[in-house]
């Protein structure tokens, strides 16, 4: 039962599909998560209970979307996308954590960590043996999102190898470096942090910046005196034993997203203004025209491009497609922890889903491209992510 509880929670929270039967998978994990559901009533409804919000919300979101689309020509992608990554995950969430309780499970995040770190060590092999790799991504489609520019990535079992995944392996990175235990947890860090960088870059900043926050703000001036020398230490080694060399074409990725960030924020000229920022900050803020799209959008989802162009910034294709109605109810359950975390005055976690949301949700559509509604409400259930948890950041999250 354990090893179908880590097989089941590796499934559910990468969420990989078969692209050519994504619509058969997703029936699937809804099938076994009632499954599990109905026959765990007990556990489920004090689940259903703690997760009344997020149940409440989903489902006004699920008939907003609906009437959109069969009343107002909304596009359907939407409809088809929050079913099957927000309501089916929101199954996944309940099903999840009655496995936990059945198989006597004692830390979530514990698991969490060996979970992501053996997903991590599976895109370390595929990217060694890229022929497998890209028989992995000619079947979950990410083939089909890739270009000239970022051949470089996509290394995974998982969807969305290049929003959703990384976001997963970032938190999970953190909570492994703050929160982790053992001897060995250094090499679990490097290996998921690794995973990140050969496939996204903007879950590497937001990695960078919750280890900031934590170390700046919440954490001994020992401690982050002690995660600099590491890092300088792990520097060293990196570029004197040729690790570097290796695997150039990966860090080569990352080094161009520096350069953008400094072009646009320092007035260098690394990129010439060929960087991604510009587009960012130019063409791909597209704004509701009026009144009546502010409040209740114009049904057009911009990320494939429409008559008024295309966009793949979050914010501007959630105004856009069902204004702030349709934004207001798809951020809600993260709105809900926020508001519970800001008046619990549980100032880390509430920083790091701020500035996921942030960052996130402006490098593209976080609440339909990822899973991480999924990863917060998980936490909220099964790590009393609003109570002891904080303090367990707090006061046992230490440099060892």
């Amino acid at each position: 039962m354990v090893l179908f509880y880590y097989i089941y929670f590796y499934l559910v929270l990468f969420y990989p599909v078969i692209e050519a039967y994504s619509g058969v998978n997703v029936i699937i994990y809804l099938f076994i998560a009632l499954l599990i559901i109905a026959t765990h009533q007990k556990k489920f409804k004090r689940d259903y209970r703690n997760l009344k919000f997020a149940n409440v919300s989903l489902m006004c979101l699920i008939i907003y979307v609906a009437t959109q689309t069969l009343f107002f020509n909304g596009d359907v992608v939407v409809l088809k996308a929050a079913f099957k990554v927000l309501i089916v995950p929101l199954a996944n969430v309940y099903s999840l954590s009655c496995l936990f309780k059945i198989c006597n499970r004692k830390d979530f995040l514990q698991d969490l960590i060996t979970i992501s770190t053996v997903a991590a060590i599976v895109s370390l092999l595929l990217y060694l043996v890229p022929s497998v790799a890209q028989t992995i991504r000619d079947l979950t489609g990410a083939t089909a999102q890739l270009n000239n520019d970022i051949r470089d990535r996509g290394y995974g079992i998982a969807s969305s190898l290049f929003s959703g995944y990384p976001l997963i392996q970032a938190w999970c990175a953190f909570l492994c470096l703050i929160k982790g235990r053992g001897k060995f947890k250094y090499i679990q860090f490097i290996l998921i942090t690794f995973s990140i960088i050969l496939n996204a870059r903007t879950s590497l900043f937001l990695l960078i910046g919750m280890i900031i926050l934590h170390y700046l703000m919440f954490s001994s001036f020992k401690n982050t005196m002690k995660l600099i020398l590491y890092v300088l230490l792990g520097v060293v080694l990196f570029v004197t034993t040729g690790v570097y060399e290796r695997f150039a074409d990966v860090f080569n990725f990352v080094q161009d997203a520096i350069f953008m960030i400094s072009d646009e924020f320092f007035g260098t000229s690394y990129t010439n203004g060929f960087g991604h920022f510009s587009g960012l900050m130019d063409s791909f803020l597209i704004w509701p025209e009026n009144i009546k799209e502010w409040i209740f959008g114009h049904g057009n989802y911009m990320l494939t491009g429409s008559q008024r162009g295309s966009s793949d910034i979050g914010f501007i294709l959630q105004l856009n497609y069902g204004g702030i109605v349709y934004l207001f109810l798809i951020s809600y359950p993260l709105l809900y922890l926020m508001n519970k975390l800001y008046k619990n005055k549980r100032w880390e976690p509430f920083l790091c889903v701020f500035l996921t949301v942030f960052l996130l949700n402006w490098k593209g559509d976080m609440f339909l491209q990822t899973n991480f509604v999924f990863l917060t409400l998980s936490l909220f259930l099964n790590t009393d992510f609003l109570g002891a948890y904080e303090n367990n950041f707090r006061y046992n999250s230490r440099i060892q």
